[in-house]
């Protein structure tokens, strides 16, 4: 609004100096020249004022693609798959690779989304499991033993069912 009265402002303070001038030539789009340029600046911050809101939005939705991707795992839930569209399913399945990629070549990054309290837990195996290699050294997991391991080797161990945490 402020920029239409602003331009209107600027044409007819034009207008009247063209009219002074005794100038009054038409421009390409109808009006006079002033006029003309006027409407295409307006027009011109319209389409950079979509373009940035535009932008915003786009960069909302990856940032919650982004987030719902470290909440719900690898499979989008079926809710949330109805409410995106191709290229935002296109985008989840490439950013997915992305990061399996990355984890197998360095670390798990899902394993702990919290900082550990301690870096060794203590740990019951439910069944027989054999040996395990740790920084420690080997362990041998049988049924019901009770072991301190490195969080980092404790965590996938627990996500499979093999130990629980111990109180």
């Amino acid at each position: 609004v402020q920029m239409i009265g602003a331009v209107q402002a600027y044409t007819t303070s034009s207008e009247e100096a063209e009219a002074s001038e005794g100038r009054g030539e038409a421009g390409a789009w109808g009006g006079t020249a002033h006029q003309d340029a006027a409407a295409i600046i307006l027009q011109h911050d319209c389409i950079l004022r979509n373009k940035r809101n535009l932008l915003a939005h786009l960069n909302m939705r990856v940032r919650r693609l982004k987030a719902l991707r470290w909440r719900f795992g690898r499979v989008l839930p079926p809710h949330l798959q109805e409410r995106t569209g191709p290229p935002e399913k296109h985008f989840y399945r490439e950013y997915d690779k992305l990061l399996v990629d990355y984890q197998r070549s360095t670390l798990d990054l899902t394993l702990d989304m919290e900082p550990p309290k301690d870096h060794k837990i203590e740990v019951r195996v439910l069944f027989d499991f054999g040996e395990l290699y740790s920084r420690d050294g080997p362990l041998i997991l049988t049924r019901n033993s009770v072991h301190f391991l490195w969080t980092e080797d404790a965590q996938p161990l627990i996500a499979e069912g093999v130990v629980q945490p111990v109180n």
